[in-house]
């Protein structure tokens, strides 16, 4: 019988490291006994082909369908997209919402999600909590 666990998968929306690349990639490999994704962030310099020797998969950015909803992850914040309910995205860190705005004009929080592991604790958070979709 599977168990929840078997179905997760941990997404990491990049930036995953500063250095000591191969000690925290290696990590998320050997310990978390899940599919992982990392959508590669601007410091995120490694080629694929290192990233790919710890993690399930190694992309730009991807879309899924979840809940019937739509969702763009990406590193950095995207505009709207037709056809995307949310885009879910890292690279801001604690930026606050006004410098937010500044640098991207049309951010808009009702579509763009910024996951911010600096403002979780650095907590794996679970998606559908997140969106509040149940």
């Amino acid at each position: 019988m599977e168990t929840p666990i078997d179905k997760s998968v941990l997404i990491h929306l990049g930036d995953i490291c500063i250095g000591k690349d191969e000690e925290n990639n290696k990590w998320f490999r050997d310990n978390t006994g899940l599919k992982t994704i990392l959508i590669k962030g601007n410091h995120d310099q490694k080629t694929n082909t290192f990233y790919n020797k710890y993690w399930s998969t190694v992309c730009d950015c991807f879309v899924l369908e979840y809940h019937d909803k739509m969702i763009l992850f990406s590193h950095k914040p995207m505009p709207r997209i037709d056809g995307i309910d949310y885009n879910i995205h890292g690279h801001l860190h604690t930026m606050k919402r006004d410098d937010r705005l500044n640098e991207y004009p049309w951010y808009d929080t009702n579509y763009n999600k910024l996951v911010s592991m600096e403002e979780l604790n650095y907590k794996i958070i679970n998606l559908s909590n997140f969106l509040c979709l149940k």
